[in-house]
C-alpha cells in the first residue's frame, strides 16, 4: 500500500525522473542474470549453501560495480542479496545475513518507490516485498538480540 499519493512527476528532482517505471530487466544482462539466478535457486534447493553464495558472488560483482547498472533492475539485484541472506542463515552466519538483507531492502524499495509493490511481486524474480521486508524485520531483531547477549553493556543507557 502506498504511504499516500504518488507525488506528481513534475516535482521530482531532474535525476529521479528518469528512474518513475523505468524497467530495463528485459535487457540481455539481466535475462543472463536470471539464468544464473535459476541455477543458484537450484544449488539452495539442493541445499548446497556455500556453493549457491559464491555462485551469487560471483552473480551480483559484475552488476555491483555500476550503481547505474545495478539499479536498472533493483528488484533483480533484490532478489540475490535475498538469497544471499538465506544462505547465511543455513550457514550459521547471522550477522553476513543481516547485512544481504540490508542490502536487499535498499534495491528492493527503490523499485517499490519507482514502480510499485505489485511490480515487484509480479515480477520474474524470486522476492515477495512483503516477505523480504518482514525478513529484515526478523534478521535485525534477532542480531539485536544477540548483541545484547553477546556484549550486555549495549543495553545500558
Amino acid at each position: 500500500q502506498a504511504q499516500g499519493p504518488p507525488v506528481p512527476e513534475s516535482q521530482l528532482p531532474p535525476g529521479l525522473r528518469q528512474w518513475i517505471g523505468l524497467d530495463l530487466c528485459g535487457q540481455d544482462q539481466w535475462i543472463q542474470f536470471h539464468g544464473g539466478l535459476g541455477e543458484v535457486v537450484n544449488r539452495f534447493n539442493s541445499q548446497e549453501f556455500g556453493p549457491a553464495l559464491v555462485e551469487l558472488a560471483s552473480l551480483l560483482s559484475p552488476v555491483a560495480k555500476d550503481p547505474s547498472i545495478a539499479f536498472s533492475c533493483a528488484t533483480a539485484v533484490a532478489s540475490a542479496l535475498a538469497l544471499s541472506a538465506q544462505c547465511c542463515d543455513q550457514l550459521q552466519l547471522p550477522v553476513l545475513a543481516a547485512r544481504y538483507r540490508q542490502l536487499s531492502a535498499i534495491f528492493g524499495s527503490f523499485d517499490y518507490q519507482m514502480k510499485g509493490e505489485d511490480y515487484i511481486d509480479q515480477s520474474p524474480w524470486p522476492i515477495a516485498w512483503k516477505q523480504n521486508m518482514e525478513g529484515i524485520l526478523r534478521s535485525m531483531s534477532f542480531l539485536k538480540q544477540r548483541e545484547l547477549q553477546a556484549e550486555p553493556w549495549r543495553g545500558v543507557p
